[in-house]
C-alpha cells in the first residue's frame, strides 16, 4: 500500500509524494519512474487504500481504478513470486500487436524474466 486513510497522495514527475513528501521506494527501479508522470494530489478516504505496483509504467492501480476499500483487503503480500521485463506501453496493445507481444513474451521468457527478484520476500 502507498497511501492510508487521511494521507494525501501525489505522482511528480514519477515520483510519490505523502503529504507532500517524496517516498522512499528503493525497490522501484529508476528506469521505471516515468517523468511524465502525474496524478493528484487527492487525499485517500476513510476506509481506501492507494495502491501501486514497483513496475509502475505498466500497471493498473489506484491512479487507474481508484481507492481500494478496506474491506476488499484480504491480508498482506509477503513475495514477489515473478517479475518480468517488458516494454513500458506493453498492457495497451490490442490484435496484432498484441498477439506479436505474447509471442515475443514466450520467446524471451528466460532472458527477460527479473530472475533476482523472483522470490524475494518483501519487508
Amino acid at each position: 500500500m502507498v497511501g492510508l486513510p487521511g494521507e494525501r497522495v501525489e505522482v511528480r514527475a514519477g515520483v510519490v509524494h505523502i503529504n507532500g513528501r517524496p517516498l522512499e521506494e528503493p525497490f522501484v527501479q529508476p528506469r521505471y519512474r516515468d517523468m511524465n508522470s502525474f496524478w493528484g494530489p487527492q487525499v485517500v478516504p476513510p476506509d481506501g487504500y492507494f495502491v501501486m505496483g514497483d513496475h509502475r509504467n505498466n500497471s493498473r492501480d489506484s491512479r487507474y481504478w481508484g481507492f481500494v476499500p478496506k474491506h476488499y483487503i484480504k491480508g498482506r503480500a509477503f513475495i514477489i513470486w515473478f517479475s518480468y521485463d517488458e516494454d513500458r506501453d506493453d498492457w495497451q496493445k490490442s490484435g496484432v500487436a498484441r498477439v506479436k507481444s505474447l509471442l515475443d513474451k514466450m520467446m524471451h521468457l528466460a532472458t527477460r524474466t527479473r530472475w533476482s527478484r523472483c522470490f524475494t520476500l518483501i519487508r
